[in-house]
């Protein structure tokens, strides 16, 4: 019974417990400032994924939901949506301006034309858009409402509260035909998933008849109340794990990880409930009860078991601190005391830190002396109930001192750092140890002029956004591709990418040291991410000042509270997330860009490295936005500085062709801009050889 359960539930609500998958890349483009983020397995499910039979569009707890755009064929003029029966609300942003916004979720809509309120649609989880004479129809169920004037163009998708899930889209241009077209209804959990749990379900449902025999009105009722825990998390909502995995800064763990990590904790109570009746039929036993010389063997297991550790392990001092002060102490004050039969049962604790080591195993130690003592209370309260009450209290008040050692040895140690309660995003992480992801090197190595170029920025220079697994798509390799065709002899150039997701001016000069390392050229390509990004209430720069305030706030704590994982953890969990609508202001306005620049052309100066400044290319509509930008730029213009017209690169190119987004590059838009920073370069890298 339990195993078919398991599956079952595995069928209905598995999809927060397995692995999701990516969309297709070559369908779907996906824009998410958490997008560095959702790569490799740890990202699973951090970012828009398909799980359950449906394309689930992300949002997130420190920035605004994710954007889906499909990669038509051409226009978008009627679109067939389907949304599954759980979805949230979903906003569709169709055609070329004037733009329509409609929102969808299971049997409702809503448009301009309805105002605030929402227009009841029964049973309608099936809607279609459909642009007819210059104007947008919908159409759900028997209902056909006219939104607005319309030209046909792009599709954007997003979720508005909880997470939008779609099971099927397809999209017609204006002569009818079908251009795009995807079906997630056959993604459903995979028979590896099913089978696992189909094992758990058994084991639960073994546990459980352990617990209820024999059976009585008593036991039911604790079994029922145990299994509640677990009850609790099956039921929670889907979004809660990738939130928790924001809010905590896990980012070497996939939502699905922390769902099953949750699930697995759940099952603590129904498991101890059956251990501590085992033991204490076994402790009961004639047998059990006539046992003696059990202190001798806790003593040689105890010493036997850390030797091995040591070897096995090592362990920090923490560790082995708290095992041996527990265990010890407890041994010390059950002496002569204590049940006979205990001393064999106690002495398992010790083959546990043989086997994880004493940081990982210090948490199982305390347990099972927990499960031992309560197992063995009977005995206990004829022996020595005070002891047994000491006991118990010690193997408590130790447990926050095995989780902090248990965190130490784990990703957790890095994740829950102090200076993550400085407001800092989960997708801003890492920008204070910047790297290459990227190297070209062309010429001889032995050539007597030898040239380094360093390309930063953000996504658009490198990074998930398009080419994450293709570095030599970006513009970067292009512009070093090109300048390798026409190296002169005596120059060897090396060209590094420094460029990644959700990097900006104050990122960059912040660490301009490290990117100027073996820089003789800096290039900047730059922008978007200091005046477009707005999700927050402060500027980083504001947001640096309340850092220091932070820590100066909590310098006067002791060292070991200030280092605390376990104390940073809880913190991060009750902390206030930011009010997403609020308003929100430019992550780097342009007088703080100023400042940034002149510290990095400060920098650069000092080191002994030119600098060249480019402006980053947007749509037609956006670019007003950056034109007091790039005159910024411009002022900065000198002998080692020199500012580059992207816009250049680009004439009579058409948006569409060289854009597959508002900011981001198509290939096509990499290789114009390559050509085009190479020519730029040239005198710089070639030199007198030219």
């Amino acid at each position: 019974m339990g195993a078919f359960v398991g599956r079952i539930l595995a069928h209905q609500m598995g999809g927060a417990f397995t692995m999701p998958h990516r969309p297709n890349p070559q369908q779907w483009r996906v824009i998410s400032p958490g997008l560095s983020e959702g790569i490799g397995r740890a990202g699973a499910g951090r970012v828009t994924h398909v799980v359950d039979g449906a394309l689930s569009i992300a949002t997130h707890v420190f920035f605004r939901p994710d954007m889906v755009i499909p990669q038509i064929k051409g226009q978008a003029n009627s679109v067939d949506i389907e949304l599954a029966p759980d979805s949230g609300t979903l906003l569709i942003q169709l055609g070329d301006p004037p733009v329509q916004s409609i929102q969808l979720r299971p049997d409702a809509f809503r448009a301009s034309v309805s105002g605030s309120d929402w227009t009841a649609a029964p049973s309608a989880r099936a809607f279609r858009l459909q642009g007819e004479a210059g104007r947008l129809l919908l159409i759900a169920g028997e209902q056909r409402v006219d939104v607005g004037t319309f030209r046909s163009g792009r599709i954007e998708l997003s979720s508005q509260d909880e997470w939008a899930r779609v099971t099927r889209l397809s999209v017609e241009n204006d002569a009818g035909e079908n251009v795009f077209s995807a079906d997630f209804r056959s993604h459903g959990p995979s028979k590896r998933f099913l089978d696992q749990a189909t094992a758990v379900g058994a084991l639960i449902g073994a546990l459980f008849v352990c617990a209820v025999v024999p059976f009585s009105m008593a036991s039911i009722f604790t079994t029922m109340a145990v299994l509640l825990p677990l009850v609790i998390v099956l039921l929670l909502p889907r979004d809660l794990w990738l939130h928790g995995v924001e809010r905590l800064y896990l980012s070497r763990i996939p939502p699905s990880d922390l769902a099953r990590f949750a699930l697995a904790v759940s099952t603590v109570p129904l498991m101890t409930l059956v251990m501590v009746r085992a033991i204490r039929g076994f402790a009961m036993s004639a047998v059990a009860r006539s046992r003696r010389g059990g202190g001798w063997v806790w003593l040689v297991v105890a010493l036997g078991s850390t030797a091995g550790a040591v070897y096995l392990h090592g362990g920090s001092t923490l560790g082995w601190t708290i095992v041996w002060f527990c265990m010890g102490s407890g041994a010390l004050d059950a002496a002569r005391k204590a049940p006979p039969v205990w001393w064999f049962i106690d002495a398992i604790g010790w083959l546990v830190v043989l086997c994880l080591g004493p940081d990982i195993g210090s948490i199982f130690v305390l347990a099972w002396r927990w499960i031992g003592v309560l197992g063995t209370t009977g005995l206990w309260l004829t022996a020595a109930p005070r002891v047994a009450v000491l006991i118990l209290l010690v193997s408590t008040l130790s447990v926050p001192v095995a989780a902090e050692a248990w965190m130490r040895v784990t990703s957790l140690s890095e994740s829950w750092q102090m200076g993550r309660l400085s407001g800092e995003r989960p997708n801003e992480k890492g920008w204070d140890d910047p790297t290459s992801s990227w190297t070209g090197r062309c010429g001889d190595e032995q050539a007597p002029q030898q040239v380094s170029v360093v390309i930063a920025g953000g996504s658009s220079v490198g990074g998930a956004y398009q080419f994450g697994e293709e570095p030599e798509a970006f513009f970067t390799a292009k512009a070093h591709q090109a300048l390798c065709r026409s190296l002169p002899a005596d120059v060897h150039l090396k060209t590094h990418n420094f460029g990644d997701g959700d990097r900006n001016t104050y990122t960059i000069s912040r660490t301009i040291d490290k990117h100027l390392e073996s820089a003789d050229i800096l290039v900047m390509y730059v922008g978007v991410n200091d005046v477009f990004t707005t999700q927050n209430t402060m500027t980083r720069k504001e947001r640096e000042k309340r850092a220091s305030g932070i820590h100066s706030a909590v310098a006067w704590l002791p060292q070991w509270v200030r280092e605390s994982r376990l104390a940073v953890g809880a913190s991060l969990w009750v902390r206030s997330p930011p009010d997403l609508n609020a308003a929100q202001v430019a992550d780097v306005p342009l007088p703080d860009a100023k400042d940034n620049h002149a510290m990095i052309v400060a920098a650069a100066r000092e080191k002994g490295a030119r600098v060249m400044l480019l402006t980053e290319y947007v749509r037609s509509a956006q670019r007003s936005r950056l034109q007091t930008y790039s005159q910024m730029q411009q002022s900065f213009e000198s002998t080692d500085v020199r500012w580059v017209d992207t816009s250049e690169a680009f004439e009579g190119v058409d948006d569409k062709v060289a854009l597959v987004d508002s900011n981001h590059l198509s290939r096509e838009g990499n290789a114009q801009l390559g050509e085009h920073l190479a020519k730029a370069l040239q005198e710089w890298v070639y030199g007198s050889s030219r």
